[in-house]
């Protein structure tokens, strides 16, 4: 009985092993594509999430978000993004809103790497010596 779960134990572990190489093959593709898409002029990545993707939180899509772009992005560029990402809101004001709380929480926890937009406002990025 116990050469069994040794059995499904060993499978498990090999599948496990599969799926970190594939892991590791798609953070390798992610960057190189992230790296290409900076030599193009600046050009975003698509932001629009895949198919049956169910919206976080507002604080972690943003994150997200910040996270995937190769530009800074200003908070009504960030809405709209989220507006696509399918995130619940009341309205588009009152989300704008929403995302300037918490581009001010996250900039006070020094998570952000803040410019001057092109209209001299304020545009964000995710800080990439961040993890979490």
């Amino acid at each position: 009985m116990g050469d069994k779960y040794i059995e499904a134990l060993h499978q498990a572990q090999a599948e496990m092993a599969r799926l970190e190489e594939r892991r590791s093959v798609l953070l390798r593709l992610i960057a190189n594509l992230k790296e290409l898409a900076e030599q193009d002029d600046g050009l975003a990545f698509e932001l629009t999430p895949p198919p049956g993707y169910v919206p976080k939180g507002l604080t972690e899509e943003i994150r997200t978000v910040l996270s995937l772009t190769t530009v800074h992005l200003n908070p009504v560029q960030i809405r709209d993004v989220l507006i696509r990402r399918g995130v619940a809101h009341s309205s588009p004001k009152n989300l704008l809103i929403n995302v300037h709380t918490v581009l001010s929480r996250l900039h006070d926890a020094r998570k952000l790497d803040v410019v001057k937009g092109a209209d001299d406002k304020p545009a964000f990025k995710l800080k990439t010596n961040d993890s979490d």
